[in-house]
């Protein structure tokens, strides 16, 4: 199952930049964007988008992401969708699991197969608003250090507990993958960064190319596209 911390995916300037317009932002009611269940357990609110600085603010979080090994090699990325939100004193979002398919219109869509967010305040800059996952094995709480994200399987059921002092500030978002299926996916994540520490401590070895021929034909095996 996916639940991976990814570190400093942000810059200190680039999450300052993104406080700062988020600080001006207007915004809109969470629950405008909540499934029929997330309606009624939904209270945060969300960044109108539409805007150029929203949308430099969007690229930037994006392409920081792509640029992780760490994410990319997880995840597989085919296309993706991401928005803003704040939860200010006493706002949270229930237990909850994520719509399967979200986006601003048809041809926008993006189908939730991994789930993420960018952590964009301070744990000391508020109270509560702690992340928890429900995994098989427990639930796991995640409050990270701004400019770090948390990666996990679009199907989880999660929430954000009540916010009791300050703001938590976050970029959330979605990953539609090239390898649909999640055991394919974690498989192939598995292979992949196997192959890479080959690479790295035996550089020579004969079976290099064998490996990387696996690893290129399960990619078009079970790619979704």
């Amino acid at each position: 199952m996916l639940l991976k911390d990814i570190p400093g995916v942000l810059t200190r300037e680039q999450i300052a930049k993104a406080r700062m317009l988020m600080n001006k932002a207007p915004y809109v009611d969470g629950r405008a964007t909540g499934a029929t269940l997330g309606k009624a357990v939904k209270q945060n609110q969300q960044v109108r988008m539409g805007g150029e600085d929203a949308q430099a603010l969007l690229d930037m979080v994006r392409d920081a992401l792509l640029d992780r090994e760490e994410f990319t090699g997880a995840a597989f990325p085919m296309k993706m969708h991401l928005n803003f939100n704040r939860y200010a004193d006493g706002m949270f979002y229930g237990r909850h699991n994520d719509a399967a398919i979200v986006g601003p219109s048809m041809a926008e869509a993006v189908r939730t197969d991994v789930s993420f967010t960018v952590f964009l305040a301070e744990p000391d800059d508020y109270d509560g608003g702690e992340m928890v996952i429900y995994t098989d094995h427990g639930e796991e709480e995640v409050k990270l250090a701004a400019g770090d994200a948390i990666v996990y399987e679009g199907s989880t059921v999660h929430e954000v507990r009540p916010v009791t002092r300050g703001a938590r500030l976050a970029c959330f978002g979605w990953a539609q993958s090239f390898i649909r299926d999640p055991r394919q996916r974690a498989m192939l994540a598995r292979y992949r960064h196997m192959r890479m520490d080959i690479i790295r401590d035996h550089p020579d070895s004969p079976h290099l190319d064998e490996l990387g021929n696996i690893y290129n034909n399960l990619m078009r095996m079970w790619s979704a596209t």
